[in-house]
């Protein structure tokens, strides 16, 4: 029997297994065929070494790409296969979030149940008119649903330990009123605001000239007056008093001046001119006499009246010690000689050799003094007066 090489080739990929003579023919046709069959083992050869080739990581797979033997990732296989649902047999299913689907509708009950009386199974709504709900004895269901349709008429009171509805009992649970505003039988009205006072039974006669006591009678206030009796409108922060004369009434306080309180009664003194003063506070005092004063730790301000020039008039009105120095032989022109006036002058000599004459001035033994003429000396000379004179005297040559 003469096998064809396509045959043998055929049994040859199908594995079939033949007889010795069948063999013999394939060893006679390989024989032939060598070359051939030396092609076809060089070129798995080489498809073997190309793939031997690839450095391949964990979990990829082996493509033939682009006449090629290559490893890719699965994200790149499926990439180049460009799947759809459709490929793997999920064309019906829609790429929605869980949280947007539409879990549950009207008609997804399998069972209907029983809620408050009513069979509900999802395909229609369900009135519950006029019907307050509330949870059964247990928390499993509303097996024991109540409804305030089916309590009697009145408050309704919870039992925080059952957790039941009922209707509260007047007098044990609660103060039960009677008429507008009714009589409670115990309890304490505390801040209440915007009573019925047409309901308030009382003795007398309310108005706006009343006022309700405590044992339920209407009273008028006892006495009459006005805060403000002598004027007809109050003034801000006017002083109040009683009244001596109109029973216990109030009255305002008149005069002006500085209050003096006597006993407890008010009156008041003519207020001197100027600011009033503490005895602590700093004030300048002027055109003031002081009786029999006893003062300690006084200073005297002094005065400096410049350069004398050759004429001087003397003032006091600034104070009573003062300064000069002589720029040249000068009259000093006295002040007035006031009972009891006296001042002091520091008189300095300037560059020397200067005189200085004093009017109107009586000295000691009738010499008047010789101003020191040394440069850069001082002589102090005091001044009194007796309301006619002026009497002068001296001391020189310091050295200031």
């Amino acid at each position: 029997m003469t096998i064809s090489w396509p045959d043998l080739r055929a049994d040859w990929e199908d594995n079939e297994y033949q007889s010795a003579a069948d063999f013999n023919q394939y060893a006679l046709r390989i024989n032939e065929h060598s070359t051939e069959l030396i092609g076809v083992i060089d070129a798995f050869t080489g498809e073997l070494a190309a793939i031997a080739a690839l450095t391949p990581t964990n979990n990829d797979v082996l493509q033939r790409k682009s006449g090629a033997w290559t490893n890719r990732t699965m994200a790149q296989l499926k990439t180049d296969l460009s799947l759809t649902k459709s490929d793997v047999g999920l064309g019906s299913v829609d790429n929605t979030a869980d949280a947007a689907k539409a879990v549950l509708t009207a008609t997804e009950w399998a069972t209907a149940r029983n809620l408050a009386g009513n069979s509900v199974d999802g395909s229609a709504n369900v009135a519950f008119a006029n019907k307050f709900i509330v949870q059964g004895t247990t928390d499993s269901g509303l097996s024991a649903a109540q409804f305030l349709g089916a309590l009697s008429t009145g408050i309704v009171k919870n039992t925080t330990s059952t957790g039941v509805l009922s209707i509260a009992v007047a007098g044990t649970d609660y103060v039960a009123p009677g008429g507008a505003l009714g009589t409670p039988s115990s309890g304490t009205l505390t801040n209440a605001t915007g009573l019925p006072i047409a309901g308030i039974s009382a003795t007398g006669t309310k108005n706006s000239t009343t006022y309700l006591r405590g044992d339920g009678t209407w009273a008028t206030p006892s006495g009459s007056g006005d805060a403000s009796t002598n004027t007809a409108s109050s003034v801000d922060s006017e002083v109040v008093l009683f009244s001596g004369t109109g029973g216990k009434t109030l009255k305002r306080a008149t005069g002006s001046g500085i209050a003096v309180l006597t006993s407890g009664v008010l009156s008041v003194v003519t207020a001197p001119a100027g600011a009033v003063v503490g005895t602590t506070d700093a004030q300048s005092l002027s055109s003031k006499t002081l009786s029999n004063p006893t003062v300690t730790g006084y200073t005297e301000s002094v005065v400096a009246i410049g350069n004398t020039g050759t004429s001087k008039t003397i003032s006091l009105a600034s104070g009573t010690v003062q300064t000069a120095t002589l720029t040249g032989s000068c009259t000093f022109t006295m002040p007035t000689a006031t009972t009891g006036t006296s001042f002091v002058l520091y008189l300095k000599t300037g560059t020397g050799g200067f005189t200085a004459t004093f009017t109107g001035v009586k000295w000691p033994a009738g010499t008047a003094p010789t101003i020191t003429t040394t440069a850069s000396r001082m002589d102090i000379l005091s001044f009194v007066a007796d309301g006619t004179n002026w009497y002068g005297s001296y001391a020189q040559n310091y050295t200031p």
